[in-house]
């Protein structure tokens, strides 16, 4: 019953999204950076398993197998530094979109990479 007086009383902002408050806000911020380090891990889990793969394909040794899972995180890393800053610039509406065609672009170039240095280089762009 309480719930249903809730959602009720919620308005709505001029964009007509719902507006959440109180303690529900900070729950559906937790699901979501829970959601981004699963998926996090999902992508290490794809690429470890791309790998054997990746070695046949390009004859990669070890440190060469090494660099592009390190590629990865390293571009991790700098999007992480950065994305705050882009997203205060620019905004989150734009940021998303964005990002969702950076990372449609991004995959198409990774499937069709013909060298090894420009799998490297794209890792580090892909996952930024």
């Amino acid at each position: 019953m309480e719930m249903t007086e809730r959602l009720s009383v919620e308005t709505k902002d001029s964009l007509g999204c719902i507006n959440i408050s109180g303690s529900t806000r900070y729950i559906l911020a937790a699901v979501v950076a829970s959601l981004g380090g699963v998926l996090f891990g999902y992508d290490l889990g794809i690429v470890s398993g791309a790998m054997l793969q990746l070695k046949q394909e390009f004859e990669l040794d070890c440190q060469q197998q090494e660099m592009i899972v390190s590629s990865m995180l390293f571009g991790a890393l700098l999007a992480s530094l950065t994305g705050g800053y882009i997203i205060d610039y620019l905004g989150r509406r734009r940021t998303i979109l964005i990002n969702a065609f950076v990372f449609f672009a991004g995959a198409l170039l990774l499937a069709l990479a013909p060298s090894y240095a420009l799998l490297v280089s794209l890792f580090k762009i892909y996952f930024a």
